[in-house]
């Protein structure tokens, strides 16, 4: 039996696995200490952190399930478990998925239950605002952007909140005022990649072309996705939905 101190050591340990890219390595450690300690939530939820990051999709969604039942108030594994359904649902890159689908109820309720618990968790905010687009609600997807904004205060989640609010607005067939939208309009920011990328809103943004969405607006929406990625220095390696880790 390990003691506390060794506890601590093997975790440790194991979240510089994970880290540095050896999963395998770290999921092994995490096994250990939960076969020892197998009510310790904080070890669950890394598990299924590794788990996701290894694509394995159910475990993970297990794992952050079972960390809920062990620890329900803590905000961040609601996020995490959102984010991972999404993934999920996502991993077939087929368009059928969008729209009016149960799963991204479910989804969204996750991000409630995180922002009913710490309303500053500013990823529940924008990935509730994102799963709106999925769905293809615009008007709902608006009043999330605007119940959220006094909540965000990096500029990646300003440029961000913005992106998705600008995109819910021009769908919805609105009027874009620009000047409400300056940090995405602000050329002179520039951004090392960060949580969101192109593959969702991207997969969106198909999904109302095969359905011959209103053309003037997708294009809009089309050229807003476009000035945000032109934010960023390089937007190949970012991973989109905030998550905890």
């Amino acid at each position: 039996m390990l003691t506390e101190t060794e506890q601590e050591a093997l975790f440790s340990l194991a979240v510089m696995e994970d880290i540095n890219g050896h999963k395998k390595s770290s999921l092994n450690h995490l096994d250990q200490l939960i076969e020892q300690v197998p009510d310790n939530a904080l070890f669950i939820q890394r598990r299924a952190s590794v788990l996701s990051g290894m694509g394995r999709w159910d475990e993970a969604i297990d794992n952050y399930k079972n960390a809920i039942r062990l620890a329900p108030d803590h905000a961040e594994i609601y996020l995490s478990m959102g984010a991972n359904l999404t993934w999920k649902l996502f991993e077939s890159g087929d368009a059928s998925i969008l729209g009016n689908n149960p799963i991204f109820i479910k989804i969204i309720g996750y991000y409630q239950e995180c922002i009913r618990r710490d309303p500053l968790t500013t990823g529940a905010w924008l990935n509730s605002i994102e799963t709106n687009l999925f769905m293809f609600q615009w008007d709902d997807a608006i009043s999330y952007y605007g119940m959220c904004k006094a909540y965000m205060s990096a500029i990646e989640d300003k440029l961000t909140l913005e992106w998705l609010g600008a995109l819910a607005t021009v769908l919805a067939g609105d009027a874009l005022d620009e000047g409400e939208f300056s940090t995405l309009y602000n050329t002179g920011i520039k951004l090392e990649p960060g949580n969101y990328d192109i593959r969702q809103v991207n997969l969106v943004l198909k999904g109302l072309g095969l359905q011959k969405y209103y053309p003037q607006r997708l294009t809009y929406a089309k050229e807003i996705h476009q000035t945000y990625l032109d934010h960023f220095l390089d937007t190949t390696s970012k991973r989109s939905l905030y998550v905890s880790q």
